[in-house]
């Protein structure tokens, strides 16, 4: 038999968890959740200190610290639709964060009021035991991301690992997560930083535009769709007033008229189908049916406008997400464009360096020469040589006066030419 554990309890129990999870200042979206899931601790520790006015806001309280985590999953189960803020999971650490969650809705099932109300306790505990049908849904809703996200990461799905053991402490729950969910596997999934687009190929590049411009494209068709629904809800909305008003006038002239005027008329309705009674009561039918149809429109809400406000503030949040996909992806392509044209920059100076590795080989240099002829001959043979030349040029050089004519004729052919 489990052992049933007081609302305090059952918070104080997430606090342990949360408290062994650390904000990380690359990861915003893990660092919000964490302190999204204080806020909502701090309400939940005091609920069975309150009274019986301030318990019955605590769930709408709650509700709007739950909003914060910036992700709402529809959930339908047979007996009710529902709509639940939940933590998106983008990497390793929202992902260890949802289980921790997950576990959380998960214990609900053991809790029972055990606060200081006694006046309409039966009341609260009724409350505190409806509370767990829709919070037994958003635990499948939450587990049901958990399953998505690991099947699109090809990790293996254990739902008996996400659950904290009797015996398991938070900090052993908690490290056994990391040490499960967050291996090299996972990492892939982390946010691409700047310095890892740098680093990054093209075809990694394009794989991320795509995946932002189809989650640009499901933001535009949402908007899309919440205008068809805010503009049907409009235009029912305007029908049923415009059918109000007419069955209101008749209804009026009806009671208006005198009884024999009535009585006439009411005779009239046997023979004629387009008679003031008639009329009367079809307009009563549109009405009712046009009402019919305007609370199916706005279900589950209480009321028309409460629905459009819901409608309207979806509508903004989108549009704020489509913004923001819209300037993620002229990032990501202006990066595009920064790889490309440094992938041209180098092909062009290698092949700039092949060009002028070519005229080197083509054309040697002048010490290469020398260093060749040095070669070719040894220090002997060269000398040897050089006094072979020199002694034949000094047998067959001519006397001086000749020397003196050549150097005159040598002078003037220069003099002419510079003239």
């Amino acid at each position: 038999m489990i052992d049933m554990i007081s609302i305090t309890t059952y918070w104080q129990q997430f606090k342990d968890c949360i408290d062994q999870l650390r904000s990380s200042v690359d990861n915003k979206e893990y660092s919000n959740q964490i302190a999204t899931a204080d806020l909502m601790i701090e309400i939940g520790l005091t609920i069975e200190q309150l009274g019986i006015t301030q318990i019955q806001q605590v769930g709408d309280r709650l509700h709007e610290k739950a909003k914060l985590f910036g992700y709402r999953v529809p959930f339908v189960t047979p007996e009710k639709k529902y709509e639940f803020c939940l933590p998106k999971i983008t990497n390793a650490e929202t992902l260890i964060f949802a289980i921790v969650y997950y576990q959380h809705l998960k214990n609900y099932e053991n809790v029972e009021y055990q606060g200081s109300i006694n006046w309409f306790r039966s009341k609260v505990i009724h409350g505190v035991n409806e509370k767990k049908i829709s919070t037994r849904a958003q635990a499948e809703a939450m587990l049901g991301e958990i399953r998505q996200y690991c099947q699109s990461q090809n990790i293996a799905f254990n739902e008996s690992e996400f659950i904290k053991k009797n015996d398991e402490s938070a900090k052993e729950y908690t490290t056994r997560l990391f040490k499960n969910f967050h291996a090299d596997k996972t990492a892939k999934s982390e946010p691409i930083g700047l310095k890892q687009l740098n680093e990054s190929k093209e075809s990694n590049l394009s794989d991320e535009l795509a995946k932002l411009e189809k989650s640009f494209e499901d933001s535009r068709n949402k908007r899309n769709q919440l205008i068809v629904k805010i503009d049907a809800l409009a235009k029912k909305l305007a029908d049923y007033h415009l059918l109000s008003q007419n069955h209101h006038k008749l209804n009026n002239e009806w009671n208006n008229k005198w009884f024999f005027t009535k009585f006439f008329d009411w005779i009239m309705s046997w023979f004629s189908n387009d008679s003031f009674i008639k009329n009367l009561k079809t307009s009563y039918e549109q009405v009712i049916n046009a009402e019919h149809e305007l609370k199916q429109e706005f279900h589950p809400f209480d009321t028309a406008d409460a629905y459009r406000a819901e409608l309207k503030k979806q509508l903004e949040e989108t549009h704020i997400e489509c913004d923001k996909n819209q300037k993620q992806i002229n990032e990501y392509q202006l990066k595009q464009l920064e790889y490309k044209l440094e992938q041209r920059l180098e092909q062009k100076l290698q092949e700039k360096l092949q060009k002028d590795t070519a005229v080197e080989q083509k054309e040697p240099s002048v010490t290469k020469v020398l260093s060749e002829i040095k070669h070719e001959t040894n220090g002997s043979d060269f000398s040897s040589n050089l006094n072979h030349y020199y002694g034949f040029f000094k047998e067959h050089l001519p006397n001086r006066e000749t020397l003196g004519a050549i150097a005159v004729g040598v002078a003037a052919i220069a003099i002419q030419n510079l003239m």
